[in-house]
């Protein structure tokens, strides 16, 4: 096993570069598109994501899981993982298919259906990248397939063809050539099979593609929520405060996500109670400063904009800036605390506080409206709310309960712990001396 010390700056740069290529198809359709058609397409782009979050869960999220920080066995693992992340594809493309066609954008549809496709390939590898702390590569992948997309999006706006088409085309092809081009130059050691790789991760792999489709859904139900109470273009403002304002501050959340992850998995047999969650709570009281400041800063300009009349797509955007911020701060904090809670709870009782979080968002944000005084605004801010507090305050009563230990590994003995124990290197043999004094 070989562990490479985490340089903190590579991964939040590499995210950088992956996130603006993203903006950039964005900001081309909000400024190229009408609104209407832009929801639409904002609509799709939704989907999009949620599927990918199911994809997610089979093949990338069980390899960072397993092997964040060990750079042999991400290797090894790739191989499984990306077999995976092809199949669950098929169905997961499908779903965007038969909603496209719901939203009369059937060509579209298709292509976005491609790129999930091309972009599973992608982040498959690009994560067993990351997982063997080889960030510079990454980054330097990262930065090329942002100028790909960026000019892809560029042609897209120009060519006299639909342009939400255009765009599903740009990102199929720029995340198909990196997924090629980064896949080359990894090195290939001894793969582990499909079949192992299904047999080691497949009680958690329905419970990761369930997570990871609640937390795309959390976006997508906002979209579609302000569309069917308000408009498309409603729904299309949101995607866009999502993506262009609070989109900086999620480049460098998830840019060091694979970083609490890794550290969750080298403090699991070292640290027990609410101590495995220092790092995931430091960060989130600093994202959700930041997300204050930025998030009113565009609140503040849209303020300053509307009464010059100057509120286009991107003033109405701003306006919901703080909202999206919050969401996204939230968002985050969720995916950090059940990254350091996998290695304590199990894969059930995660999902649980998931879709309890999930529902308590969505209630507020379905029966907001309804109340007197309430505007867009601070229905998107309340529905934030949740995911910012629930999984928080759940995690520390959760850690803070005494329980049973392992002598050898500090580990509270459960179901959950020793499945972990063997996921940490040396975890089997180490169990297995735990259980020997145990009984002793």
């Amino acid at each position: 096993m070989r562990f490479r010390r985490v340089n903190p700056v590579l991964p939040v740069l590499a995210q950088g570069f992956l996130s603006a290529g993203q903006i950039g198809v964005t900001v081309v359709g909000t400024l190229v598109m009408a609104p209407d058609d832009w929801g639409v397409f904002a609509i799709l782009l939704s989907v999009f994501f949620v599927a990918n979050g199911f994809v997610r869960g089979f093949g990338t999220l069980p390899l960072l899981t397993r092997t964040a920080g060990d750079a042999d066995d991400a290797g090894a693992s790739r191989g499984a993982a990306l077999l995976m992340s092809m199949l669950s594809a098929v169905p997961a493309g499908a779903v965007i298919v038969i909603v496209s066609a719901a939203v009369s954008a059937a060509s579209t549809g298709w292509i976005l259906a491609a790129a999930l496709v091309t972009y599973s390939f992608y982040d498959c590898v690009r994560s067993a990248e990351l997982a063997s702390n080889r960030a510079l590569r990454v980054a330097v992948s990262d930065a090329v397939l942002m100028l790909i997309l960026l000019s892809g999006s560029a042609i897209a706006a120009l060519v006299p063809v639909d342009t939400g088409s255009a765009l599903a085309a740009a990102m199929a092809i720029a995340y198909g050539l990196m997924a090629y081009a980064l896949a080359r130059q990894a090195p290939v050691p001894v793969p582990r099979t499909l079949r192992a790789f299904f047999i080691e991760h497949r009680r958690d792999m329905f419970f990761f593609a369930a997570d990871g489709v609640l937390m795309g859904l959390s976006i997508t139900v906002f979209v579609l929520v302000l569309g069917s109470t308000t408009s498309l273009a409603a729904a299309g403002a949101f995607r866009t405060a999502a993506t262009t304002i609070a989109g900086p501050l999620q480049m460098v959340l998830t840019g060091l996500m694979p970083l609490v992850i890794a550290r969750a998995r080298a403090d699991a047999r070292q640290r027990t109670g609410a101590r495995a969650l220092q790092l995931p709570l430091l960060l989130t009281g600093v994202a959700a400063t930041a997300g204050v400041v930025w998030g009113g800063a565009a609140s503040l300009l849209a303020a300053s904009l509307s009464p010059r009349g100057e509120l286009g797509v991107f003033g109405h955007a701003l306006t919901l800036g703080l909202p999206a911020c919050a969401l996204i701060v939230g968002l985050w904090s969720a995916s950090a605390v059940s990254s350091c809670l996998r290695y304590h709870c199990t894969s059930a009782e995660l999902t649980a506080v998931r879709v309890a979080t999930f529902g308590c968002s969505a209630a507020i944000l379905w029966l907001g409206p309804s109340v007197p005084g309430t505007t867009p605004w601070s229905v998107v801010l309340s529905a934030a709310i949740p995911w910012l507090v629930l999984p928080n305050v759940y995690a520390l009563g959760r850690l803070a309960i005494p329980r049973p230990v392992h002598r050898a590994t500090g580990l509270a003995r459960t179901r959950a712990t020793r499945r972990a124990v063997e996921a940490l290197p040396g975890g089997a043999a180490v169990q297995e001396g735990g259980r020997g004094q145990a009984d002793g």
